[in-house]
């Protein structure tokens, strides 16, 4: 798995200049979002380190896609749960987690917007407080708000760091690139363990 998140980031810095590094980053965002288990910043962080100026778009694309694909996986809870979320969360180890999930926004739904904002920001799998919300039909408006809000977030805040500290992290990324595959996994990973605790 590691090796698939090293393949990924390098296809996403060899293409960081071309416009299909952009493709690339609304594709990986946009799925997973709703239901691929790799995170998105193995593609946006090479494109915002190649050059300044594509760090706007990059937090553009990847909010909006981000965004798009977690109303994918809205939907899935919300019409299709039995037939495809529900195996796919089986097969990604969280099924369980949903229904804590769900328990607490049907209590409140102030309490389920942070965690929806939470999920959009923290390497929680997105895509499980995605298909929560859509399982108990939470509110729509406020489900997009609060996850526009936190994917908004968690991309500006690798944008403003690498607009001030791009060249001195990107040599640091070049010298020690299997880390960069090393720390992707325990991204992921750690996020589905958090999630077994806190939904």
């Amino acid at each position: 798995m590691a090796l698939g998140f090293q393949s990924l980031y390098d296809r996403a810095e060899k293409a960081a200049g071309s416009r299909s590094a952009l493709w690339l980053l609304g594709g990986v965002s946009f799925a997973e979002s709703a239901f691929l288990p790799v995170p998105v910043d193995a593609v946006s962080v090479p494109i915002m380190l190649s050059a300044k100026r594509r760090i706007p778009m990059v937090i553009l694309i990847g909010t909006l896609t981000s965004v798009l694909g977690g109303l994918l996986g809205y939907l899935l809870g919300w019409g299709f749960y039995e037939t495809l979320a529900q195996p796919l969360l089986r097969f990604l180890g969280v099924d369980g987690e949903v229904q804590g999930f769900t328990e607490l926004m049907q209590q409140n739904q102030t309490a389920g917007a942070w965690l929806i904002f939470l999920g959009a920001v923290t390497p929680i799998p997105f895509k499980v407080v995605c298909i929560g919300a859509g399982l108990i039909k939470f509110n729509l408006p406020l489900f997009m708000a609060a996850a526009m809000a936190g994917r908004l977030l968690r991309f500006l805040a690798f944008g403003v760091l690498f607009w001030y500290f791009g060249e001195p992290m990107k040599k640091v990324i070049r010298q020690n690139s299997g880390w960069v595959s090393i720390g992707l996994l325990v991204v992921l990973v750690g996020g589905f363990v958090a999630a077994g605790y806190l939904l």
